[in-house]
């Protein structure tokens, strides 16, 4: 296979994940339910199926300018860890 034959079935693969994407856009925040240093925490629906989720929405300029990344990266692993009987967190950044 050629690089030019590579680069284009890539391209076209990377078009069709990029809709499955999801974004902000794409829930209705319901109720704030909690804020911190870098973010805060929303309950939200999603838009396309009514299913209700935690939402964490982060400040990646306020991260970065405290020079907190770690804690960021720990609560992500610990959401990422928790068990499925747990509710569902969902983490979403920009």
């Amino acid at each position: 296979m050629r690089s030019y034959d590579f680069i284009f079935t890539a391209k076209k693969i990377v078009e069709r994940i990029k809709q499955y994407r999801l974004s902000r856009d794409d829930f209705e925040t319901v109720k704030i339910i909690g804020k911190g240093a870098f973010g805060e925490v929303a309950v939200v629906r999603a838009k396309a199926t009514g299913r209700i989720y935690a939402m964490k929405i982060l400040n990646k300029w306020e991260m970065l300018k405290r020079a907190e990344v770690r804690t960021v990266v720990n609560s992500l692993i610990v959401s990422l860890t928790g068990d499925s009987s747990s509710v569902g967190v969902v983490l979403w950044c920009s």
